[in-house]
Formats: structure tokens, sequence, C-alpha cells
């Protein structure tokens, strides 16, 4: 492997479309999807947090909460019970209590999602034909790129 390749980090591949989507890719064979539409909801929610005029940051909140945090969540992350815990806690109290979800609620969960892909999954995925692909020494198959949809992130 060229050594160049070595140095790319989880966060240019990240902030190029066709690197996400092949990542995303490796990250569906790996069966651990999840993590990547997690954190990249969370990353929306972020921008959304208290930029626009009404509670529809809430209402994703609850919509973040509902997919991968609460126990009968369908697409639940593999990450530590203590943070899940505290989040769990800390936004079921909201909810009760009416009060806006605080913006820093997911931060545990979103890092340790982050800390997981990068020092597991990507690492795997730096050995993948997807990655040669991605770094230019061959063009990439549209297929596999094309099989990403941002509307599986909500």
């Amino acid at each position: 492997k060229n050594s160049v390749f070595l140095n790319v980090t989880l966060d240019e591949v990240l902030s190029n479309e066709t690197g996400e989507k092949l990542f995303y890719q490796h990250l569906v064979n790996e069966f651990s999807a999840q993590n990547l539409l997690f954190w990249k909801a969370v990353q929306k929610w972020k921008k959304m947090y208290g930029s626009t005029r009404d509670d529809s940051y809430q209402k994703y909140a609850r919509n973040l909460y509902n997919r991968w945090i609460s126990p009968n969540s369908f697409l639940q992350l593999n990450v530590s019970s203590d943070n899940l815990d505290e989040v769990r806690k800390t936004i079921e109290e909201c909810f009760k209590k009416g009060t806006a979800v605080p913006k820093t609620v997911f931060e545990s969960v979103e890092g340790e999602i982050y800390q997981l892909m990068e020092s597991d999954s990507f690492m795997r995925f730096k050995n993948e034909p997807a990655f040669t692909q991605y770094m230019g020494v061959e063009a990439p198959s549209m297929e596999v790129v094309s099989s990403f949809q941002e509307s599986e992130i909500y």
C-alpha cells in the first residue's frame, strides 16, 4: 500500500461525498452502518439546534432518541451502557418536563461512535479495494457509490 494512503483520516474521507459513500458501503458490509447514520444525524441536529424559530430541532432530538437511543429502538448503537443510560436519562427528563433537550446531550455517544469508526471500521476500510478506488488508483464503482441514500439517515 502507498504510505500516503495510511495518512488519510476518517475526517478527510467523510468530508468527501464519494469517500463517505464508499465508507458507508463498507459499514453496510460490516453490519455497522448505523454508526455512520447516527453520527451524521447528530451532525445535522447540532447545525439545526437553535437555528430554527420553531421546535423542529427538538422533534429531531426525539427522532434520534426513538431511532437509536431508546431501549426499544430498532437501530441500537453498540456503545457503553453508561453512555446510553446517561443520554436516555437526560432526554427522558426533558421529555417529561417539556424542556429543551440540551445541545450537548449526544456528545458522549457521538464521540464513542466516531472513535469506534475511526479505530476499528476505518482501519479495515483502508485495506479494502474501495479505499484504493477512493484514493484515485481506479475509478470507484458507481454501483457501490449510488447505494448510499441520504434518506437513510432519518
